[in-house]
């Protein structure tokens, strides 16, 4: 019985593990995606801040606020809307308001590219490309444990 109820622990934890990595993936996926259709950009705007959304974040010992910006563009009288969430920062970073220069792909506008959070995507696709994999291994790791400890029982662990 102990075997189990540590196996199922220790599924729930790796079900947590495996979800943020799954996440964090397929945010690595998104930004890629977009960072890889650079080149069909050819048209550009101004874009303006036209929302600021507060994130709020907490640690065991803190809490605090960042927050993100918005940018509306026009194409052809229609109006779109990039969340730039990869680019969070400290309140007061940003002012609704604040110009951008958005390039985007001229058959489809909605998809775009703001040169001045560039390297911010850039580093931010990194970032999630490698703790993604990371966690991916580790719930790998767990599930395989998983199996370790139902088959062969805990000292297979130690």
């Amino acid at each position: 019985m102990d075997r189990l109820v540590m196996a199922l622990v220790m599924l729930v934890f790796a079900g947590l593990l495996g979800f943020v990595a799954a996440m964090l993936l397929l945010q690595f996926k998104k930004l890629n995606d977009l960072l890889k259709r650079e080149k069909e950009m050819t048209a550009n705007t101004m874009g303006h801040v036209v929302e600021l959304v507060t994130v709020r974040r907490r640690n065991s010992t803190f809490r605090w606020r960042t927050q993100y910006p918005v940018i509306a563009y026009r194409v052809n009288g229609e109006e779109y809307r990039f969340h730039v969430d990869f680019a969070e920062h400290w309140r007061g970073k940003y002012q609704v308001g604040d110009e951008y220069q958005v390039d985007y792909v001229p058959t489809e506008p909605q998809v775009c590219l703001v040169k001045d959070f560039y390297k911010k995507m850039k580093s931010s696709r990194t970032g999630s490309g490698i703790v993604g994999a990371i966690l991916a291994l580790m719930t790998i790791n767990m599930l395989w444990g998983i199996l370790n400890v139902l088959i062969f029982g805990t000292a297979a662990l130690l």
